[in-house]
């Protein structure tokens, strides 16, 4: 049987895709200029000291026969991924091969694998024939080697929490193992990084303290006139950790009328009424939690119930838009809630590749993002959860992804598939996050979305975007969810395109059987509801599967049913494929006669 490709396809609730023309191989496309990619985030403006930690970490720039391997290790709120986003800036140009990042606790795995690959490819399926996490990694890894011979390249893993993580770390590092590694992690020793160079962060001293406030307020502010020693008593207050002293000095830097012994009696005052709750665990989490209140009692209520709002989000980071639709906000109240909140540091900006940014902005979108520290967005969750919004801010998290998926899966396949694709490259991880979270909500809005992700639009959410990702585990995860969904929602019609598209997944695996089966109870589904457009595609379907196991007599069977019904209904763009299909068949027997017949 000749190679069948899914060029012109459609699916929506009336059916599941259809193969379309064949597909013809093109030659490689001749070698492009290598740009060495850099995804650190932007350097913090505040940031401070750590001298002998990046003299350590300048050892990630040695060349040896292994790869240097460090590791970041401290409490939350000591500046693990400050540190490795300055060390990543200062050594941007030892690693000629580029700098890349990946948020271990946010990040989908399998996105960030792709997106490395096409980084240095320039080609979106560089890895979309490949089954499997280990696979992908491997040959990422001869990516590297082939079309960044003999470059250094420098890949971060930030956020590791603990050894629960070491499914994601053995597949990266399987992926980079002839390149530096450094990992940010609260842990000190992990299984899957035993020969890292340990770099033990500590709290800031005293003369790393003060050039904060001086960084931040500037060195002219009346205010750090012999001040000093009250600085001093405000870093002791917060434990001298970098993330809540950031917090106290924008506070200042806020409130010009404010003097230093003013936030000093207010940090004190929080620590008080933290002692009267009860709120135990180590200083620096009471320290941080001081610092974060001061913040956050500042903002209007419409401000904190912003920033709480903000806690729903799951994903890597955010945009604008999102953020208005999860707030309930106009785009201008947002842009400036959000300006005003990363002013404060409660908020950090999130970095985004060259080509988001080009296309958001040939979009007309605002081409920046940000992101929670996870510190702040388990605050925002605990003021969600106090004030029951958790349930309604995150049904519409999940509903603005679901859209996201719905308008962007339809285009995957026109002339604005590049700009579709780079919008959902960048929120796959939000998009996952919506997903979970409606799967795991009975509610009759969170079985909806269920099932929408899989089926709503005319390529399917996220369908497309999972066969062109050849993603076929998640594929399969997200249909079954939507298939139960469906059932609960008794919405057969639904049912009946997921069950097609499963099919769909098990032929691209050459998993024959498992096609058939998917397609037959897809069949069964389209007879009973009178869905007859859709039985046509499934009956195409069904003999594209049976001419690929080599069985021709099936395959015309099944193609003549399909045909049979396009003629009733007058589909003379889908008889032609038919024809196509059989000619197809006839050739691959050796009928040419019949082949040339159904050609013509």
């Amino acid at each position: 049987m000749a190679d069948i490709n899914i060029t012109n396809s459609e699916l929506n609730f009336d059916g599941d895709m259809v193969a379309g023309d064949k597909h013809v191989h093109l030659p490689p496309e001749p070698p492009r200029e290598f740009t060495a990619p850099f995804q650190a985030p932007s350097d913090l403006q505040s940031f401070v000291g750590r001298k002998k930690h990046l003299e350590q970490l300048a050892g990630l720039g040695a060349i040896g026969v292994v790869p240097p391997r460090f590791l970041i290790h401290g409490v939350p709120g000591l500046g693990k991924t400050t540190l490795a986003t300055r060390i990543a800036w200062q050594l941007r140009n030892v690693f000629d091969g580029g700098v890349l990042w990946v948020n271990i606790e946010g990040d989908e795995l399998f996105s960030k694998l792709d997106e490395w690959a096409f980084l240095y490819t320039g080609d979106k399926k560089a890895l979309s024939e490949l089954d499997g996490l280990d696979a992908r990694a491997e040959r990422l890894r001869q990516v590297f080697q082939s079309y960044a011979p003999r470059k250094k390249i420098l890949a971060v893993l930030d956020s590791v929490i603990d050894d629960n993580d070491e499914a994601k770390l053995q597949t990266l590092l399987r992926a980079l193992s002839d390149h530096s590694i450094l990992i940010t992690s609260r842990v000190r020793q992990l299984v899957a990084f035993p020969d890292a160079i340990k770099v033990d962060l500590e709290q800031l001293d005293e003369d790393e303290t003060w050039d904060l406030f001086v960084k931040v307020l500037g060195a002219q502010d009346a205010r750090l006139q012999n001040a000093r020693a009250q600085a001093l008593e405000i870093a002791n207050v917060v434990e001298f950790l970098p993330m809540a002293l950031d917090l106290a000095a924008r506070q200042l830097q806020d409130n010009p009328a404010w003097r230093l012994d003013h936030l000093l009696h207010l940090l004190r005052d929080e620590l008080r009424q933290l002692d009267i709750l009860h709120f135990g665990g180590e200083e620096s989490r009471r320290a941080i939690r001081a610092a974060i209140l001061v913040s956050y009692k500042r903002l209007s209520a419409d401000e904190q119930t912003f920033f709480d709002a903000l806690g729903a989000f799951a994903g890597t980071d955010f945009e604008e838009q999102a953020a208005a639709a999860v707030c309930a906000t106009a785009i201008e109240t947002t842009s400036k809630r959000l300006s005003k909140l990363k002013r404060l540091s409660l908020l950090q900006p999130s970095s985004t590749s060259e080509q988001y940014q080009q296309q958001m902005l040939q979009g007309g979108r605002s081409p920046d993002r940000y992101k929670l520290h996870s510190l702040l967005r388990t605050f925002a969750r605990e003021q969600l959860r106090a004030a029951k919004l958790t349930s309604e801010m995150q049904l519409r998290m999940a509903t603005h992804y679901c859209d996201i998926a719905v308008e962007n899966g339809k285009k995957l396949h026109g002339k604005e598939m590049e700009h579709a694709l780079a919008i959902l490259d960048a929120e796959v991880s939000n998009i996952f996050a919506g997903q979970k979270w409606a799967r795991e909500n009975e509610t009759q809005a969170a079985r909806e979305l269920t099932r929408d992700f899989v089926v709503r639009g005319k390529n399917g959410a996220m369908t497309s975007y999972f066969m062109l990702r050849a993603n076929w585990a998640e594929w399969i995860e997200w249909s079954e969810s939507g298939l139960a969904a469906c059932e609960n929602l008794n919405d057969e019609k639904a049912a009946g395109a997921i069950a097609g598209n499963l099919g769909l997944v098990y032929a691209d695996k050459g998993e024959w059987d498992r096609a058939i089966e998917f397609y037959q109870q897809s069949l069964a589904i389209k007879e009973r509801v009178g869905d007859g457009h859709g039985m046509a595609q499934t009956y195409t379907n069904l003999g594209l599967v049976y001419a690929d196991k080599g069985e021709w007599d099936r395959a015309i069977e099944f193609y003549q049913q399909s045909l049979a019904i396009k003629e009733r209904v007058g589909d003379g763009h889908g008889m032609a494929q038919t024809y196509t299909n059989l000619g197809l068949v006839y050739a691959d027997k050796g009928e040419w006669d019949r082949a040339i017949e159904f050609y013509q």
